[in-house]
């Protein structure tokens, strides 16, 4: 249910992130009194706004009157709304992070978190984009966690909410034969290497690859992992993947989080991969979680694909549109390559993958 306009008291926040804190501004600058800040974790933090103070507490430190609000200002890929509705109860009135962000959008705030956008009226002008996603997607399964993402993102409703499967099974696409058994691997995004562990507990190994990891403090801990997992034929470049090779502004980070951003506090050298990636190198995998830069990342390696056909693991949860332009450029500018799968590995839509696996060459 919405957040009703009308009433500017007894609202509750149930979050204590970053995301929170931008919402209680947001809601303060609109009229709306907070009464308190609940969470189920960081509990006694102060969370200052520009007009108060809050301390987070529990639900059991908190008496709810029943004709009050509680706002879910969570939204990342650990915020599991079905479990924290239950434990609020059937009888208090939530208001989910989609319903905020289409009030936002009716009184003309804009804002876009990941995915989350109030830019409501994509999925109208997307429409025929939308239908041509779907129509590509190879199983009942990819099509009907497609609708599934699609209804939660328009509606907000969190019965809507898809069901994520185990994170440690992320590009590791079990109903598919994708990736290879050896891998001979490009990893755009790498970080400090979460998932190397996850493959070869899979059954996997590594011939040899790419590793782009942008951010210094990833990097440095994403060699110390290669080194301790004797991984010592992936070689790390301090590069970020783009359409071009060029320099761009990055948000460094030290975490996932670490991205291409226009107000990045440094400078770093982004390619192309078809300028990069050596013409004698044959991948048969490639792996991208770039924060929102995996179209241009696919249009800097076209030639890649063209001549290797390798299997792609591409997250497609960072931007809105995502979702579908990323599987709708791969089917038209490479017919007949892929069969396309899409899974999803975290919730509220966060860590979607598309996985694109090659069919054989005819």
């Amino acid at each position: 249910m919405k957040l009703d306009v009308n009433v500017n008291s007894d609202v509750w926040i149930y979050g204590s992130g970053t995301f929170a804190e931008t919402i209680i501004v947001q809601l303060e600058d609109l009229g709306f009194v907070i009464s308190g800040v609940i969470d189920h974790m960081n509990l006694g933090k102060q969370i200052n706004s520009t007009k108060n103070s809050y301390m987070v507490k529990s639900l059991s430190e908190v008496n709810l009157a029943i004709e009050c609000q509680i706002v879910l200002a969570v939204c990342n890929l650990h915020g599991d709304l079905n479990s924290i509705s239950r434990l609020i109860g059937p009888d208090i009135q939530i208001t989910s992070p989609v319903e905020i962000f289409q009030m936002f959008s009716e009184i003309g705030i804009d804002s876009q978190n990941y995915w989350l956008s109030t830019d409501f009226d994509l999925f109208s002008r997307s429409h025929l984009e939308l239908q041509s996603f779907k129509e590509i997607l190879g199983d009942d399964q990819s099509r009907e966690l497609f609708d599934g993402i699609l209804n939660y993102r328009k509606y907000g409703q969190i019965i809507d909410l898809p069901c994520p499967r185990p994170l440690r099974e992320q590009y590791l696409a079990k109903d598919y034969s994708t990736p290879p058994k050896d891998l001979r691997i490009i990893d755009l995004g790498a970080c400090q290497g979460e998932n190397l562990e996850d493959f070869l507990t899979a059954g996997h190994s590594f011939i040899d690859g790419f590793l782009f990891e942008p951010d210094a403090r990833n990097l440095k801990v994403l060699k110390e992992h290669l080194k301790s997992l004797n991984l010592t034929s992936l070689k790390c470049h301090p590069l970020g993947a783009w359409n071009e090779t060029t320099t761009l502004k990055f948000q460094a980070s030290g975490n996932p989080a670490a991205a291409l951003s226009g107000v990045g506090d440094i400078s770093v050298n982004v390619v192309a991969l078809d300028d990069f990636i050596p013409e004698n190198y044959s991948p048969n995998f490639v792996k991208m979680d770039i924060e929102g830069a995996e179209m241009e990342a696919l249009e800097g390696m076209t030639n890649i694909i063209e001549n290797h056909r390798p299997h792609l693991a591409i997250s497609v949860y960072h931007k809105p549109s995502d979702l579908w332009i990323i599987g709708n450029f791969l089917h038209h500018r490479f017919p007949g390559f892929y069969n396309f799968y899409l899974r999803m590995y975290g919730q509220q839509t966060f860590d979607t993958i598309l996985y694109a696996v090659p069919l054989a060459r005819t």
